[in-house]
């Protein structure tokens, strides 16, 4: 598949749809803090204060954020949101993209 921009890509039958600009800022500062949460928990695991099982529910419970019709989830080796709206999942990349870098990077 040809990309308007001249660049090539392969499409895997996925619809594919953009997230509108601007994020809704409440939104924007919920998923900042749930990286956060999930950055403190990788802390505490390191530490030697926090077990597997305690790692892995902290992560599964500060690494999905409900909100609306969604449901966001944090992709922890890269530090990008998923938005699933029930039929498809979509990823939020670009500047409106709360954090940066994954958590525990």
């Amino acid at each position: 598949m040809d990309a308007s921009n001249g660049w090539w890509g392969w499409v895997d039958a996925r619809r594919l749809e953009a997230i509108a600009a601007p994020l809704d800022p409440g939104l924007r500062q919920t998923l900042v803090g749930a990286a956060e949460a999930c950055v403190r928990a990788l802390d505490e695991h390191a530490a030697g204060r926090l077990d597997e099982a305690g790692l892995r529910q902290a992560l599964l419970e500060a690494a999905t954020v409900r909100w609306g019709d969604a449901l966001w989830i944090l992709e922890l080796e890269t530090g990008r949101w998923w938005r699933f709206d029930g039929t498809s999942m979509v990823a939020l990349e670009g500047p409106g993209a709360p954090g940066g870098r994954a958590p525990g990077a």
